[in-house]
């Protein structure tokens, strides 16, 4: 396979969400795992686009539904 596969790749990637979960989460617990690792993913994707990444974040936010209190504790 030739272009741009590697491990460090991989380690950047591992290094951002150890980083998130030190940092931007103190707790994270397994039922809402898949929501970090999907904004993480996200993040991750749109590293270099930094014109737009403020306004996809953004619109990304305003097309999600909001959670209520219930269904996370449900």
């Amino acid at each position: 396979m030739d272009g741009i596969v590697h491990t460090n790749t991989v380690e950047n990637a591992f290094s951002l969400f150890k980083r998130g979960l030190m940092g931007t989460w103190q707790k994270v617990s397994a039922k809402h795992l898949p929501a970090y690792l999907d904004e993480m993913s996200f993040r991750f994707n749109r590293r270099s686009e930094d014109s737009a990444l403020f306004e996809d974040t953004l619109r990304q936010l305003l097309s999600t539904p909001n959670i209520t209190f219930e269904r996370p504790t449900a």
